[in-house]
């Protein structure tokens, strides 16, 4: 878990563990403030919406959420308050919805229809120092109602309410369409279980109440009957759950063979249907338009690091005036007669005539950490905390007042397992450097060592790639790649960084702590 409040209600309240880390990587994915909706947890997690509302109300606790009552758009799912809808109500006769142009009048509005949503302020939110693992509750499954189909794994997965919900969506266009159904079919008996607050919590509802009596493959028969245009497609939906089921019912398994017999795909794969696109990793895709902003820093902020007209690696602007790169690309420069023949080059293509170089100050003591002797070896030991090769170069002029510059945070949280990772910076493997490129792998980010000096990532680099900045799927700053990983045949298997918030403490600990250019970029 990322966040503090989360961490405290899943260890005072187990039995919500499940709900708030859900909670939990909604919150880290949010970059402003949010709307937060239980129903829209439950159904995109899998988990009980009461143990999601039950949790939401915990976390409302925490200054970073704040808790309004929100009407929902039957047509679209869109939120307003029913103060602004009884508002415009009075005003102009009716409330029109801005999406989907869906009206109701002073007759159909129903101000007590309301459900409880949360706005999230993410920077209100204390972030944990080191991401914490929860184990994930396993409740006990709900006993089938005799008589009925019983479950062997009572949950449905993720993608299994997933797809039964996208089914639910196409058959029904209003809750009152789901009531029909549901008087009309095998569900009739627990017809009083099933919300009717909207089209939303219909579905919802008619979804998890026949899970939970083991009719939801009855459910599907009946649909198939209802829908006789949608045979094909309900029967492959039917085929994916029905290993839920130990037994089924004499009824249900003659409905099921009559269908099958007469559907003309009775075969028809899933997979190739309704969900033809399927992510082969965790959030791989990125915002275009933030994407095309992060070229622009990349462009203006990352530098060839040089000597007498040669280069020696990347480089990149951390302050107005400083530049990070690793101690390996410029240990031979550290001492102050040498630093002189030092400079960094700032223009994004080769042609070095026309690029903007600017000199290193030899004047200012270089902050650095070595690199560790476990990088030069095969078998990668744990390195000391000390031993995180990078060095901090001062310029002579300050490119960042008009360029802008990276910042270095101590508490940027580290990517999930698979997410994406970007890197920036002039690969090799021969000097001249090549222009700026950017490398992407997805899956991306694998872990972090035990001491936390070393990310490892899958995303490709050359000779000439130390010193470039590494960001996660959000384009925040996460570390300062320095470093091949293991050798897998023709191609390694993973690369090799340093954690940028391990460079920020230990800058802010170390014995240039005191330098007003230190306290700058370390304290933001």
């Amino acid at each position: 878990m990322y966040f503090q409040i989360s961490a405290s209600i899943a260890d005072s309240h187990a039995e919500l563990a499940d709900a708030a880390k859900c909670i939990d990587a909604v919150m880290d994915e949010c970059t402003q403030r949010s709307l937060i909706r239980g129903h829209l947890l439950a159904r995109s997690s899998g988990v009980d919406v009461n143990q999601i509302d039950a949790a939401l109300e915990l976390f409302a606790d925490d200054p970073a959420f704040t808790a309004v009552e929100v009407i929902e758009c039957e047509g679209c799912g869109a939120v307003e308050k029913p103060a602004d809808i009884q508002k415009m109500i009075v005003e102009y006769g009716a409330y029109t919805c801005s999406r989907c142009d869906r009206s109701v009048d002073a007759e159909s509005f129903r101000a007590d229809d309301y459900c409880a949503a949360y706005y999230f302020e993410p920077d209100a939110a204390k972030r944990m120092e080191t991401p914490l693992a929860i184990p994930p509750v396993v409740n006990p499954p709900v006993a089938p109602t005799p008589g009925m189909d019983e479950p062997v794994d009572h949950e449905l997965t993720t993608e299994e309410v997933q797809i039964v919900t996208e089914l639910f969506e196409s058959c029904f266009d209003s809750a009152d369409a789901v009531m029909d159904f549901v008087l009309e079919s095998c569900t009739r008996p627990i017809s009083r279980e099933i919300e009717t607050r909207n089209k939303r919590s219909a579905i919802r509802s008619l979804r998890e109440k026949a899970h939970n009596h083991a009719l939801l493959g009855e459910v599907l028969v009946d649909l198939a009957k209802e829908f006789p245009n949608k045979q094909a497609y309900i029967l492959a939906v039917a085929a994916k759950i029905q290993d839920k089921y130990v037994q089924v019912s004499d009824a249900y398994e003659q409905k099921a063979l009559s269908l099958t017999a007469s559907a003309e795909e009775p075969s028809l794969n899933l997979g190739r249907t309704a969900f033809l696109e399927k992510a082969t990793s965790l959030n791989p895709f990125l915002n275009l338009g933030d994407l095309r902003k992060w070229c622009e820093h990349a462009e203006s902020r990352v530098c060839r690091v040089r000597s007498d007209g040669d280069d020696y690696g990347t480089g990149f602007l951390v302050g107005p005036d400083l530049v990070l790169t690793c101690f390996h690309v410029v240990k031979d420069f550290i001492s102050t007669h040498e630093r002189k023949y030092l400079s960094v080059c700032f223009d994004p293509t080769i042609d070095i005539e026309t690029a903007t170089a600017i000199n290193i100050d030899s004047d200012w003591d270089i902050p650095f950490s070595k690199v560790s002797e476990t990088d030069l070896r095969d078998n990668f030991g744990v390195p000391e905390p000390d031993e995180l090769d990078f060095a901090l170069l001062k310029l002579t002029e300050g490119p960042g007042e008009t360029r802008g510059f990276f910042q270095l945070r101590d508490n940027v949280r580290l990517p999930r397992v698979g997410e994406p990772i970007l890197i920036a910076g002039h690969p090799g493997p021969y000097a001249p450097l090549q222009e700026l490129k950017f490398s992407m792998a997805a899956p991306g980010f694998e872990k972090v060592n035990k001491n936390q000096t070393r990310l490892i990532y899958k995303t490709s680099t050359l000779e000439g790639s130390s010193g470039s900045p590494v960001f996660d799927r959000q384009f925040r700053l996460i570390g300062l790649h320095h470093n091949r990983g293991e050798q897998d045949g023709r191609f390694y298997a993973n690369n090799r960084g340093i954690p940028i918030k391990t460079i920020a403490k230990y800058l802010a600990k170390s014995t240039w702590a005191d330098l007003p250019e230190i306290q700058r970029v370390t304290t933001g």
